[in-house]
């Protein structure tokens, strides 16, 4: 699972993802090497990563304003990608913080 950050306008924590099977991109091309723009998608995608996660679900949250992050967790950055919570102040932060709706 992941923690949902939407940058502006929005900024702020939003939701929950839950994340299902890793596919290697490499594959998903010969999967798909028939279908022109799925491959120029995948390819542009591989510039930058190897990998791609099927989202399961997504479940909605009561948002944690960039501003609240910023005020009480010293040193919090808006995430420019993925980022491992476990162990960390942030994600003591988000747990008393976030509820579903």
């Amino acid at each position: 699972m992941a923690y949902m950050y939407v940058s502006a306008p929005v900024k702020a924590i939003t939701g929950i993802v839950y994340l299902g099977k890793r596919h290697l991109l490499s594959d998903w091309r010969e999967e798909f090497k028939n279908d022109i723009d799925a491959v120029a998608r995948i390819e542009k995608y591989q510039e930058s990563y190897r990998y791609a996660m099927e989202i399961d679900e997504f479940q909605e949250t009561t948002e944690i304003p960039l501003e609240d992050l910023r005020r009480d967790v010293p040193k919090f950055v808006a995430p420019q990608m993925y980022m491992y919570l476990d162990g960390t102040e942030l994600l003591e932060y988000i747990d008393k913080h976030i509820r579903e709706v």
